[in-house]
């Protein structure tokens, strides 16, 4: 965020451009969030389907070993020995997948989210502190003359 200081808010107008520019960031600090939460679910959503398939492939591969062992020679037990190695294949692409999805990464998503909610924080502070700053502006001015130097009516 950039830094301001009130001792520069000499009237409305420029109080006014303050407010502007903070609600800008305010906005833009909204989308980050926005952003960053549906990284944060998108991220759990795949590692829980990709935790589910390897879970699912696994137990395919079991049963296929079992089957495997009980089954004659022949073409059926060929295929079937065929369809296991598509599935260590497959087990080890999930793997790997899983791998690109650890722990370090959720968190890095979870301290960004947190930064960003503390910047919305300080920005509405800095919004409330700016509004209160005006009226005192408004307060302190003579009847009849406006707080950007215009006469009031």
């Amino acid at each position: 965020m950039t830094h301001y200081t009130l001792e520069l808010l000499k009237d409305t107008a420029d109080g006014e451009a303050l407010l502007k520019l903070a609600g800008k960031e305010q906005q833009q600090l909204k989308k980050q969030r926005l952003n960053l939460e549906l990284q944060k679910d998108d991220y759990m959503d795949t590692y829980k389907k990709l935790t589910a398939d390897l879970d699912l492939q696994q137990i395919s591969l079991t049963i296929d070993n079992e089957v495997i062992e009980r089954l004659p020679e022949g073409n059926y037990k060929d295929e079937k020995i065929d369809h296991q190695a598509h599935l260590v294949y497959k087990i080890h692409e999930l793997k790997k997948r899983l791998s690109h999805h650890t722990p370090q990464k959720l968190l890095q998503i979870e301290l960004m989210l947190e930064r960003v909610h503390k910047d919305m924080e300080i920005t509405s502070a800095f919004i409330a502190v700016i509004e209160t700053h005006m009226k005192s502006l408004q307060k302190a001015l003579p009847p009849g003359e406006a707080a950007n130097g215009e006469e009031r009516l």
